[in-house]
């Protein structure tokens, strides 16, 4: 037998035992998934070939496995990865309402290049909690009342830029508007983008999102070394420069102007005795402060943001206030153009509401008023979640109907296949607002529908999403007719 044979002999020893040793040490783990149902799985790759292969379709192959294996749990294997996909109201119950399934799987890390250690991204629990609890009070109801006239000026915006009778895709225009929106009321600076500026912004951030989709669902570019090597990594450091370019630089000219102004403030401390009222921390004059502004008045020693973590959460909040509200207004405004007889009922609650005036500013008592848009809202939601499924790492076994999963697998609530489970929603492929009457949502699980997530991270904004998304699309309906 000749050397290089027992070298080859030795490997392949060598290799066995490091595979044996690996089964012995993940026994209980690989015990418990081969239990859970789930598709055909091949050796070495597991089930990620459907979703590499078709990356634009996932909801459609986890909704055609939801059907398959009735709303889960669903077992998939993405090479030695154990992801369960749940879709029953009384699983994702009993995941959201343990405090111990806090963290995000790796896959989050994808985002971290651009997004940091931001509220969607950390898996620190602590430095979450403290982060949260910082932010928390720039969502103030009286913040996000101030905020409506910047809603309703951006909304005129995009309305002035349709033409009556013209076919349009409003999607990138929403984009576009969502973001000048969040840019102001997050930042304080305005990207016109609406106008045609801020491209390099814009651009950096649609081509950060997209590759992160890309990256999640092709496995050869999950590791740094490879995606290093790649040509999509320098169009990746490109975007990143420019989306941190604008973000520091706002930073830096607001950490400027507060210094200055703690300055005068502790120049003038002992000739003014008046105390400020509860909410005139919330506004410069009569505007409300943005998110940026107020999250850097809070600092403290005990609660302080570095410039590089304000940047990460304001880009977080960015990012989530952008894409996720431009991909509910486009397919509202789909919905109400299908569904005439809905968009009917919703511009009669408008003409009642506001009238002809078309330049009367909502408050927040006019959106109140705005019950069936509310529905209307909701149930596009349901059908069309812009955050289709929420990742969290199991700490610890949990049952979920009647089976076991193991500690530290990977459990994606499904919210495309929860929103369309039969039991909670009978017919569910058809759109119909009146399933969120209040007798309806009464007898229904409060986890049937999670479009901002639910338990403790659930989505910090979803209350500014719902006042601006009613204020763009009654704007737009006071405006024009939909077909």
């Amino acid at each position: 037998m000749s050397t290089w044979e027992l070298r080859l002999i030795l490997i392949g020893i060598i290799l066995l035992l490091v595979y044996l040793r690996y089964r012995k040490s993940r026994k209980r783990f690989l015990e418990l998934g081969a239990k859970l149902p789930g598709p055909f799985s091949l050796p070495v790759v597991g089930n990620i070939l459907p979703f590499a292969m078709r990356p634009d379709d996932c909801m459609e192959i986890g909704m055609k496995f939801c059907i398959e294996f009735n709303n889960g749990p669903i077992r998939f294997w993405f090479l030695n990865e154990l992801i369960v996909f749940v879709a029953k109201p009384q699983d994702v119950e009993i995941l959201f309402s343990n405090m111990k399934h806090l963290r995000k799987p790796w896959q989050y890390r994808l985002l971290k290049p651009f997004m940091g250690e931001g509220l969607f991204t950390n898996s620190d629990n602590a430095m979450w909690r403290l982060h949260r609890k910082m932010i928390t009070p720039a969502f103030h109801f009286s913040i996000l009342k101030g905020f409506l006239p910047i809603f309703f000026q951006e909304a005129n915006i995009f309305a002035s830029k349709i033409k009556c009778g013209e076919e349009v895709d409003v999607f990138p225009m929403l984009g576009l508007c969502a973001l000048d929106i969040i840019c102001r009321t997050a930042m304080g600076a305005n990207v016109h983008s609406q106008d045609g500026k801020g491209k390099e912004f814009v651009k950096g951030m649609e081509t950060l999102l997209q590759i992160a989709h890309w990256r999640l669902v092709k496995p050869w570019m999950i590791n740094d070394t490879i995606f290093s090597m790649l040509p999509l990594k320098k169009k990746h450091d490109e975007g990143l420069k420019n989306v941190f370019r604008f973000t520091e630089s706002v930073i830096q000219e607001k950490r400027q102007k507060l210094n200055s102004k703690k300055s005068k403030c502790n120049n003038n401390n002992n000739n003014n005795n008046n105390e400020e009222k509860n909410d005139d921390k919330y506004f410069l004059g009569e505007r409300a402060l943005p998110f940026l502004d107020l999250m850097m008045a809070m600092d403290t020693d005990e609660m302080h943001l570095t410039d590089e973590q304000l940047r990460d959460e304001a880009i977080t909040i960015i990012i989530g206030g952008q894409e996720t509200t431009t991909t509910e207004l486009t397919f509202t405004l789909l919905m109400l153009a299908i569904h005439q007889n809905v968009q009917a009922k919703v511009l009669e609650e408008i003409d009642l509401v506001f009238g002809s005036d078309l330049s009367h500013t909502p408050t927040i008592e006019d959106l109140q008023k705005l019950e069936y848009l509310e529905r209307v809202l909701k149930e596009v939601m349901r059908l069309y979640p812009s955050i289709p499924y929420f990742a969290r790492v199991l700490e610890e076994e949990v049952t979920l109907s009647n089976y076991t999963l193991p500690k530290d697998c990977i459990v994606t609530i499904f919210s495309y296949g929860l929103h369309r489970h039969p039991e909670s929603f009978p017919d569910p492929d058809r759109f119909d607002p009146d399933r969120f009457l209040p007798e309806h949502c009464r007898s229904r699980s409060p986890f049937a529908f999670i479009p901002f997530s639910a338990g403790p991270r659930n989505c910090i904004g979803q209350k500014y999403a719902m006042l601006q998304m009613k204020t763009v699309i009654s704007t737009v309906l006071r405006h024009f007719r939909l077909s």
